[in-house]
């Protein structure tokens, strides 16, 4: 680190050269992880969309589900973790719904696309959830409220829904997070 202020302060060296390629490492290391097949996507910092409940959990998870896929169908390839879950199974439930609860909390569960969509089948309420969405499974792990912004950073798409009655969803995909915005009236983009 010192060799590099000494080279900021070298008066032979242009510094708003050595900011402007700073800036522009930064920017292909955080955003060539998430280039996708769709060249329409436009990847940003994760902005996170607040959603008021209206329906059913089970139901409205299931819908977002269907928009995100039929944005970008390859999301269907990448990896689904729950991270957090407290909810209530209903009799579409396959398999001992407690022993998968209890794998949820004390870690994690991951899902491939078909598979998260049998689990929220299955459930008739939902009261807490963490949702993680990516091509790539590396960045999943329980994250403490202190590390929120990390996993807003790491992870292509979160979904939360917090028993107070709302949604949070957070995307590098701007086109997408302004499709759910318009198809969900009672929402508001937040700063992260």
């Amino acid at each position: 680190m010192k060799s590099r202020i000494t080279n900021l302060q070298h008066p032979g060296i242009d510094r708003s050269q050595i900011r402007l390629k700073a800036h522009y490492n930064y920017q292909k290391q955080h955003t060539t992880k998430y280039k996708s097949i769709n060249k329409h996507i436009i990847m940003s910092i994760n902005k996170l969309l607040k959603i008021e409940s209206v329906n059913d959990e089970n139901i409205e998870i299931l819908d977002f589900i269907e928009i995100i896929s039929n944005h970008n169908p390859e999301i269907i390839k990448y990896y689904f973790s729950v991270t957090i879950f407290d909810g209530m199974p209903n009799n579409k439930f396959k398999g001992s719904f407690m022993d998968l609860y209890n794998q949820i909390n004390d870690d994690q569960f991951l899902f491939d696309y078909s598979g998260v969509k049998d689990f929220f089948l299955g459930t008739s309420q939902i009261f807490d959830l963490l949702l993680l969405i990516d091509k790539e499974n590396s960045f999943f792990k329980k994250y403490s409220i202190e590390e929120e912004k990390t996993m807003y950073e790491n992870i292509y798409l979160t979904i939360a829904y917090f028993d107070g009655g709302f949604w949070e969803i957070s995307c590098k995909d701007d086109l997408l997070i302004n499709k759910l915005k318009n198809k969900f009236i009672q929402s508001e983009i937040i700063n992260i």
